[in-house]
């Protein structure tokens, strides 16, 4: 079999990629010869092929479009060429020796990546580059664009959950500050609650006839902190003494009031 690789040199696919002869090998079993061969795009990814498969024709019943005849091609002009050598020989195989270069650098990330969408295959020429490199910037500047937002995102969640925080514990202090005053809010709500319908009647009525039927209706149940309340509603001002003593004192200076002062309140 003549013209069998040599470790170093370069072939291309019958697709259009571009592989570096790594080395050749042979099958530990069968004995059979393998090429061992790294993919110069993507990932660099290590493959490895029997050689005669290596050296085979492509089979133009199924790939009747291909332009090579065989499934790899040495490619004669990029070995040993310089560094900036032809078009698109030296210098892509520099851009393909340092695969770190790509992942390192986004810019020439995208580069790459413009070229594989272009072309079908990440290669990068000097004549390419200068039409590739503004839609790499473009992609460069977007990813950046897009990473400062998440950033920006991230720092004002932060941000408000930090005021969040603050405001809870200002809340807390608060609480803890004035215990007296939020005990005798408390306090105040439930005497509130507390308060016998009737006397809230009573407390509404707009004349005196109608405080004296309520205050009859609460004769069974009434307490001392009643009379006092409805006293002080009436303007009035009522003796110590036991609950009985004490309502009909209330009764009667509300007949009073009304007998002498007509039906209206003053």
């Amino acid at each position: 079999m003549s013209n069998i690789p040599v470790p170093g040199q370069l072939y291309r696919h019958f697709k259009g990629q571009l592989y570096r002869i790594v080395t050749l090998a042979k099958h530990s079993e069968t004995g059979e010869r393998m090429v061992v061969y790294q993919a110069l795009y993507g990932d660099y990814e290590v493959y490895v092929r029997p050689l005669s498969m290596f050296m085979e024709k492509v089979d133009r019943n199924k790939y009747p479009n291909t332009v090579q005849e065989y499934r790899f091609e040495l490619q004669k002009e990029l070995i040993g060429a310089p560094v900036h050598g032809s078009a698109h020989t030296g210098y892509f195989e520099e851009q393909a020796e340092n695969a770190a270069d790509i992942n390192v650098h986004p810019e020439n990330r995208f580069l790459a990546e413009a070229a594989e969408e272009r072309f079908g295959v990440k290669k990068v020429t000097e004549e390419s580059e200068a039409e590739l490199r503004p839609e790499a910037e473009k992609a460069s500047e977007m990813e950046k664009a897009s990473e400062t937002a998440k950033t920006l995102e991230v720092e004002t969640a932060s941000e408000a959950e930090n005021i969040s925080e603050i405001g809870k514990t200002w809340e807390t202090e608060e609480d803890v500050n004035r215990p007296e005053e939020t005990a005798a809010d408390d306090s105040m709500e439930q005497e509130e609650l507390n308060i016998d319908p009737l006397v809230l009647d009573f407390l509404d009525a707009g004349t005196y006839r109608e405080r004296l039927n309520i205050l009859s209706a609460l004769h069974h149940r009434i307490t001392d902190e009643m009379i006092t309340t409805m006293a002080i509603a009436s303007d009035l001002e009522v003796g110590d003494g036991d609950v009985e003593e004490r309502y009909e004192e209330l009764r009667s200076c509300l007949l009073t009031y009304e007998k002498y002062e007509g039906r209206r309140m003053r």
